[in-house]
């Protein structure tokens, strides 16, 4: 998943010694991510990286590399996946079955998830893989923005945020 991916980006640049990377580490981070140096929104997630006051730029976690990244933060992002999962809530009780959740992630959209994809997004967010059974997808994402996201270069996430991203 992406946010997999700009973690592994985040791990292996720096130093494993210190908590958090600095500017030149940043356009590292983004040359592993496949963005050019010449490219616009490489310029825009640089020059938002120098004008934010909320990152000390010597020493961005994280979180606030991949806030950078998406142009969001984890609240916006979930809030955007709850949306998503209120068009799909015909009784609007915050829960849906999982073959409803299957039925848009693998047929709707430009690039539909695979079998084994949305296996994984189950595995990893704890469903019932039963068709029938539901799950509250408002608890889901109410669970993520409780627990907020510890992350250091020694922790990794394991949780279902990196699976549900790509619903966006």
């Amino acid at each position: 998943t992406f946010r997999s991916a700009v973690q592994r980006a985040y791990d292996s640049v720096g130093d494993p010694e210190k908590d958090g990377v600095n500017d030149a580490d940043l356009s590292n981070i983004l040359s592993k991510l496949g963005y050019s140096s010449e490219d616009r929104e490489t310029q825009n997630i640089l020059s938002a990286a120098a004008t934010r006051t909320d990152i000390d730029r010597n020493n961005m976690k994280f979180q606030d590399i991949f806030k950078l990244v998406v142009g969001k933060n984890e609240e916006e992002t979930l809030a955007d996946i709850t949306n998503a999962f209120e068009i799909f809530d015909r009784d609007d009780d915050g829960k849906l079955q999982t073959k409803d959740l299957h039925r848009a992630l693998t047929r709707i959209g430009d690039d539909p998830f695979t079998e084994e994809e949305f296996q994984e997004i189950i595995m990893l967010a704890e469903l019932d893989p039963d068709f029938e059974a539901f799950f509250d997808y408002k608890d889901l994402t109410n669970h993520k923005l409780a627990l907020g996201y510890n992350s250091t270069k020694k922790e990794k996430s394991t949780d279902c945020d990196s699976a549900l991203i790509p619903l966006l």
